[in-house]
């Protein structure tokens, strides 16, 4: 599993502020034809990225989470962790590919 470069060290992210996030993101990846965002919709995002920016924040939020349920373990807990991770792996497939077909350009027919 990759992690947080050495140099930025991972904040709490509440359960609030990570749905937020995913929020911005999805604003941001079902934008069309350039579509301008209110800033409040807009991802933070930046390169060189920064331990601010929402890709970062939601790292942060998925690792403090995987360490509590390490910490934390209950009987059937990693089962139903484990389930969950998966139902979010393939929502987040399918919304790739949905993204995907929302920015291909249909076919042209000739005249």
């Amino acid at each position: 599993m990759q992690t947080l470069m050495p140099m930025e060290k991972p904040t709490v992210v509440s359960h609030r502020e990570a749905r937020e996030i995913a929020l911005r993101l999805i604003s941001g990846s079902f934008r069309r034809d350039r579509e301008k965002l209110p800033p409040a919709s807009k991802p933070r995002l930046s390169v060189p990225m920064r331990a601010d920016d929402d890709d970062m924040r939601l790292l942060s939020y998925i690792e403090q989470n995987e360490a509590a349920v390490r910490r934390f373990p209950f009987e059937g807990g990693r089962t139903e962790l484990q389930e969950a991770l998966h139902r979010a792996a393939a929502a987040e497939a399918s919304l790739a590919n949905l993204t995907e077909c929302l920015h291909r350009r249909p076919a042209t027919k000739d005249a």
